[in-house]
């Protein structure tokens, strides 16, 4: 007979299993023992609790779209845009550099495949959370709450980076395997239906105290952005408004130092280490020059540190040096740790409040509000040591955009999907990269998957 510690154990296994299995089948995720998963699984408070619990675990795998490491959302699309550069010895990721990505790149296919296999996990705890009786009625509304949650966001990113995608919403392998691309409209519409469903099941508290699963505010957070996505500028405003306002949660961390830190009061979700460091940590940090090896493969442009002026804290504090034979390198510091073995102090920064900021002051000049759209601009140049702009008009929506762009430098692709938004990235990213072109905006379905799957058709370029 199995002790509650032996089940446990077992719990992790199993979804440790789920996940490698999905990287090898793409969408066409397949775990022939999903019913014992099921069984097991949710058969306590302990068990439905740990298995959800390890689907952020493995969201933090290096190999993981979600994790901040090399296969990154963070760490591609930071390529993709104006923000990073990477090392010859790294030839994957000089792919996205030069936006000229190959459909077999291992890169691409560890996003992908990742980000369906988390969804694959979530599918499974969704199934088993809705027809579970063994689980107490409030635990089982907030778990239920936190994966549609986490459905959304992964949605969110594969659709932003992919276009037109297979909407997998069940773990039945005959239907997911040989599943056609929906509109991006379908795929907004289920991520907007799955937050909405999540903010009517999650408590406003975080479940253990720290910032580290979903709650109310976390799919509210998501909810303003998705709306800002869409253009649906008065949601946006009133969804990013609802976190700011929410009475002793969230406040801009004073010192940009400590803006990353554990539970941090800016964070509303963050991924804890599995560890003693971030995965951003370890693969911003210079330690040897990325020009003339693999070991730090990724680093700022000179060009886009140049467009901080010489006061901003960011500037002084959220970016580093690195200098060797001669040549001087950059890169981001947002994260202070590398590799430890300590407990963790930083925890992957996932959604924070100052993106709110920057939501309502682009919503609100939407909305033709350019003073509540000039006073949020303010509040995250403040915090930057910036002077006040008293400005309106298309400089106001100028300003925005450049504050969006260093404030949020090299966290969780915001540069390359703001370009996108914005009708920019040929503007930004010709001069930069000659052989840009428009087909460009979108990342190759990968090859394997189309093997695969014969109802899936290749984006454009490729």
């Amino acid at each position: 007979m199995k002790t509650k510690y032996t089940k446990l154990i077992y719990v992790s296994f199993v979804f440790f299993l789920l996940c490698l299995y999905g990287c090898e089948d793409y969408v066409n995720v397949d775990f022939p023992n999903s019913q014992v998963v099921g069984d097991m699984v949710f058969e306590s408070d302990p068990l439905a609790t740990a298995a959800v619990d390890g689907i952020y675990h493995q969201m933090f795998n290096p190999e993981n779209f979600a994790s901040g490491g090399q296969g990154s959302v963070t760490a591609v699309a930071g390529l993709s845009a104006d923000e990073l550069k990477a090392s010859p010895f790294s030839p994957t990721l000089g792919e996205f550099n030069q936006n000229n990505i190959d459909p077999s790149n291992s890169r691409n296919n560890a996003v992908w495949s990742s980000a369906y296999n988390n969804i694959y996990a979530v599918n499974a705890a969704l199934e088993q959370l809705e027809n579970s009786n063994h689980v107490s009625q409030d635990l089982r509304q907030q778990l239920r709450g936190e994966v549609y949650f986490l459905r959304a966001f992964i949605y969110f990113y594969l659709v932003n980076l992919y276009g037109e995608l297979p909407l997998v919403t069940s773990t039945n392998f005959d239907d997911n395997a040989l599943a056609y691309r929906v509109s991006t409209d379908e795929v907004y519409q289920l991520i907007i239906s799955d937050l909405q469903q999540a903010r009517t099941l999650l408590a406003e508290a975080y479940r253990t105290g720290e910032r580290t699963q979903a709650n109310y505010y976390t799919a509210t957070a998501l909810l303003a952005r998705v709306s800002l996505f869409n253009g649906q500028w008065q949601d946006a405003s009133n969804f990013s408004s609802e976190v700011i306002e929410a009475t002793g949660l969230y406040t801009l961390n004073e010192n940009l130092n400590d803006v990353f830190l554990a539970n941090s009061t800016e964070a509303i979700w963050q991924l804890k280490p599995i560890g003693g460091n971030t995965n951003e940590g370890d693969l911003f940090i210079l330690n040897s020059s990325p020009a003339s090896g693999y070991l730090d493969p990724v680093y700022l442009r000179e060009s886009f540190v140049n467009t901080f002026a010489s006061d901003d804290l960011r500037l002084l504090q959220w970016i580093n040096t690195f200098e060797i034979d001669n040549q001087l390198f950059y890169y981001p510091y947002k994260y202070k740790i590398g590799l430890s073995t300590n407990a963790p102090s930083e925890y992957s920064m996932v959604l924070r409040l100052a993106e709110m900021y920057l939501i309502r002051a682009e919503a609100r000049y939407a909305l033709n509000d350019n003073q509540g759209a000039l006073e949020d601009l303010n509040t995250i140049r403040e915090r930057a040591g910036l002077q006040s702009l008293t400005i309106s008009g298309t400089l106001l929506m100028d300003a925005i955009q450049k504050e969006k762009k260093k404030e949020f430098m090299v966290e969780w692709g915001h540069r390359w999907l703001d370009l996108k938004r914005w009708n920019l990235q040929g503007q930004v990213l010709s001069p930069l990269k000659p052989d840009w072109q428009m087909t460009d905006n979108l990342y190759p379905i990968p090859a394997q998957e189309l093997e695969r799957d014969p109802n899936l058709d290749q984006n454009l370029g490729y």
